[in-house]
C-alpha cells in the first residue's frame, strides 16, 4: 500500500492570473500543502514570484483556443480561477474590458471544460460586489442573497458566477462559486486602501513626503481577510466544497476604516496630522 501511495501522481492545480496580488498566496498554499501547481499569466511571463517560482504559461482568458489549449497542457485536477479585471476602478474606467475579462474569460474556462470532457473542479473567484447594496437589516450577508451589483466589477463577476451554476446544473461541470470580501496581504498593492495608507505612513518616516495621510472616506464599514487564510479556503473548497454552490470567504468580522487607519497610525514612528 505505501508503494501504491508513493507512485501516485501529486494532484494538479492550475492557478489563473499569477500576476496578481492573490494568486501568488494560493498558489504557494497548494503547492505547501502537497499538489503540483501550475500557473497562467496574460504575457507567458513568470507571474508574480514573491513566494516562489511557479510554472506558468500565456494564455489570453479572452480567448477561447488559449484556454482550451492551457487545460490540454496542464491536465488540472483542480482550477483555481483568478484571472480577470480585479478592481472596482477599473471597472469603471472600462466597463466592456470588465465584463469580457470577469464574464467571458469565465465562460471559456467552463466550455472548454464542457468541451473537453473533463472532471476537474473549477472554483470562480467572484466578489461581495455581486450583492450589491445590502440594506443593514439583511446583514451579515450570506450565499442566499440576492444578487444585484451596483458596478460594472459586480456585474461582471454576477455573470460569471451565474455561469458557473448554469454550467454545473446544465451540463454536470464540477464548478464552486467563492464570494470573497476585501482582502489584505504583508505585500500587497498600493491601490488598495490599507496598503496604501502603509506606503505613505513609510514615506513619511523615511522624510521623503509630507506628514499628512490623504485618505478617502472612514466612515464605511468593511471585512477583510489575509489572503493566506483565503488561500487556505480555496483550498478547503477544492477538497470540500460542493459542486454547484456558492461560498462567501470572509472573516466575518465588520472593520470601520477609520479604526484600520488609526491602527496603522499607532506603528508609526513619526508625528504628523492625518488629513481627514
Amino acid at each position: 500500500k505505501m508503494l501504491i501511495a508513493l507512485n501516485q501522481e501529486m494532484e494538479r492545480f492550475l492557478v489563473t492570473g499569477m500576476e496578481g496580488a492573490s494568486a501568488p498566496y494560493v498558489a504557494a498554499f497548494a503547492s505547501a500543502s502537497g499538489a503540483k501547481v501550475f500557473g497562467t499569466t496574460r504575457t507567458g511571463g513568470p507571474g508574480n514570484e514573491i513566494l516562489g517560482k511557479v510554472p506558468c504559461s500565456g494564455c489570453d482568458i479572452t480567448d477561447y483556443a488559449a484556454v482550451e489549449k492551457a487545460l490540454r497542457k496542464t491536465k488540472p485536477d483542480v482550477i483555481i480561477h483568478l484571472a480577470g479585471i480585479s478592481t472596482l476602478a477599473k471597472s469603471w474606467e472600462d466597463p466592456p474590458l470588465a465584463l469580457k475579462a470577469n464574464a467571458l474569460g469565465t465562460a471559456n474556462f467552463l466550455e472548454a471544460l464542457r468541451r473537453l470532457k473533463s472532471e476537474a473542479r473549477i472554483i470562480i473567484a467572484g466578489s461581495r460586489e455581486e450583492y450589491g447594496a445590502v440594506p443593514e437589516s439583511r446583514m451579515p450577508i450570506v450565499e442566499e442573497e440576492p444578487l444585484c451589483p451596483v458596478n460594472p466589477y459586480g456585474v461582471a463577476k454576477a455573470a460569471a458566477d451565474q455561469l458557473g451554476l448554469h454550467y454545473f446544473e446544465k451540463y454536470g461541470v464540477d464548478a464552486i462559486r467563492a464570494r470573497l470580501f476585501n482582502q489584505t496581504a504583508p505585500i500587497w498593492p498600493e491601490r488598495f486602501a490599507d496598503s496604501g495608507w502603509c506606503r505613505q505612513v513609510a514615506l513619511i518616516e523615511a522624510g521623503e513626503a509630507k506628514p499628512e495621510i490623504m485618505a478617502g472616506r472612514l466612515d464605511s464599514v468593511r471585512d477583510f481577510t489575509d489572503c493566506r487564510d483565503s488561500a487556505r479556503a480555496y483550498w478547503l473548497l477544492a477538497k470540500k466544497g460542493k459542486a454547484g454552490e456558492a461560498y462567501n470567504i470572509c472573516s466575518g468580522i465588520p472593520i470601520k476604516m477609520a479604526d484600520m487607519l488609526a491602527g496603522i497610525l499607532d506603528h508609526n514612528k513619526a508625528e504628523f496630522a492625518p488629513d481627514f
